[in-house]
């Protein structure tokens, strides 16, 4: 007999294979490590169980991390209260576990709380871990960091100590660390996951009881198509390095801004996937032809129109900004031109990848902790690789988490190749201009020092190194 609307009912949730392995493990273990390939269901997975615990515990704090504050809310935050909260059903089918809640928003960070009954509070706080001290004065029962790869070993270290909520007997306080496999001697897979009291979960897709056939078909294939990437994406674990394009980037102290010779940028769209921007800056030696490049992710988000784009570009580069040279798409000569349009000095890439991708990967490029998409795309950005030899078989990369990486190319190739096209083995020599042929210099004492200038080479330099012929008569 079917039971009436407002006759009480226990609401049932469907859990996956990963939740319930966590769920048995998280009452022996204080770290849960889950690792797993592409919509293997770990995040989800987590964002269950601190549910579970938010709903039936009495007087927890949850920590939910990102390690910085503004990829917080497209993450985490929307996987547990979007997807899993605001969809958790009560006794009351009208009513949602977040209507029982009281969600405040403040600045840095944000939180939702749940009173149950008289003298219980349980709270979820969803903070970034930019400055990890902000975490120092609160303890918590429980605490997840997403993309762990994103993260320190001290940000690790400084999270774990907040670890120290009160507990009944049979309790235990958790902290979890979901992560892909990117990077493989990264300091989570070589001394986590080695240290007592530690438990590692590796899901792949078959986890997933919700995957549609066709995704499952896609990873499949993947298997005989490129093995390395089924590796990664498939079955969660880490590509053999030498498939992997770009070396990591250079994770050391941002300069000053004042400091840089030359500001560009590069665009890579979107809508179903995120649409990209990046900022590059300069710096030139007096050593070297190239300078070393700093880069800065601005922009990583889906579901973008080419207008919501363009305002969000005006808001992201400062107005003086918007006459520097910005290298998008070739294949969108619509977009260029609306924001063209738009006062945008956008500019078609030079879209060769092969070439490109060997430019770009001779260059110094600093990142930094807060270009959290980039740097997760570069581990994960890899050559085709042969199933059965474990070879690289082509020199185009696989079509995979390459959006932050297209717009890198578009940007260094671009916008840097032809300093090496138009003066290939130069350096500098006490202010002078050295170019090597046969082992010998040879010197162009009535060139004009301005053709070289040492702060950086813009296009007017480069068109007048390359039309007078005093600097090319020698080779």
């Amino acid at each position: 007999m079917a039971k009436k609307k407002n006759e009480s009912a226990v609401p049932t949730i469907g859990v996956t294979p990963v939740f319930r392995r966590i769920y048995e493990a998280a009452r022996d273990h204080s770290v849960i490590v889950c690792v797993g390939g592409a919509r293997s269901s770990k995040s989800h997975s987590i964002a269950q169980f601190l549910t579970l615990k938010f709903l039936t515990e009495e007087n927890k704090r949850i920590l939910v991390l990102r390690k910085t504050s503004p990829s917080l809310e497209e993450s985490v935050e929307d996987m547990l209260l979007n997807r899993i909260i605001k969809r958790w059903p009560t006794s009351d089918p009208d009513v949602s576990l977040y209507d029982l809640c009281k969600h405040v928003k403040s600045r840095g960070a944000k939180s939702l709380t749940f009173e149950p009954r008289r003298n219980v509070v349980n709270k979820i706080v969803f903070r970034g871990l930019d400055e990890p001290e902000k975490i120092k004065s609160t303890e918590f029962n429980y605490i997840w960091m997403e993309e762990g790869n994103e993260y320190t070993k001290n940000d690790f270290i400084v999270a774990r100590t907040r670890l120290s909520g009160k507990v009944k007997p049979g309790e235990r306080n958790n902290i979890f660390i979901s992560l892909n496999p990117v990077d493989e001697f990264g300091w989570i897979n070589s001394w986590l996951i080695h240290q007592p009291g530690v438990y590692v979960d590796r899901s792949t897709y078959k986890d997933n009881p919700t995957l549609d056939k066709q995704y499952i078909a896609d990873l499949d294939r993947l298997k005989d198509e490129d093995y390395n990437a089924w590796l990664v994406y498939a079955m969660g674990e880490y590509a053999q390095r030498d498939s992997i394009i770009f070396p990591p980037f250079i994770m050391d102290d941002w300069p000053d801004d004042s400091l840089f010779d030359e500001t560009w940028y590069a665009v890579d769209f979107g809508y179903t996937n995120p649409s990209c921007i990046l900022e590059f800056n300069a710096m030139y030696s007096p050593d070297a032809t190239l300078p070393e490049i700093y880069v800065r992710e601005l922009l990583y988000e889906r579901g973008l129109t080419n207008s919501r784009l363009i305002r969000k570009y005006k808001k992201l580069v400062p107005e003086e900004r918007w006459t520097y040279p910005c290298y998008a798409d070739p294949a969108e000569p619509d977009r260029i031109e609306e924001f063209c349009q738009a006062h945008i000095n956008m500019l078609a890439a030079d879209k060769a990848v092969e070439y490109g991708l060997d430019f770009t990967k001779r260059l110094k490029i600093h990142s930094c902790p807060e270009n959290i998409n980039m740097n997760r795309e570069r581990g994960l950005y890899m050559y085709k690789v042969d199933r059965s030899t474990g070879m690289v078989i082509s020199e185009k990369p696989v079509k995979l988490n390459d959006h932050a990486m297209d717009a890198l190319r578009y940007g260094c190739y671009t916008h840097l190749s032809p300093l090496q096209q138009s003066a290939p083995g130069l350096t500098f020599s006490a202010g002078e201009p050295d170019i090597e042929r046969n082992s010998s210099p040879v010197r162009f004492q009535d060139v004009e020092e301005e053709y070289f200038s040492l702060s950086g080479v813009t296009e007017s330099d480069r068109e007048r190194m390359w039309n007078d012929p005093r600097c090319w008569e020698s080779f």
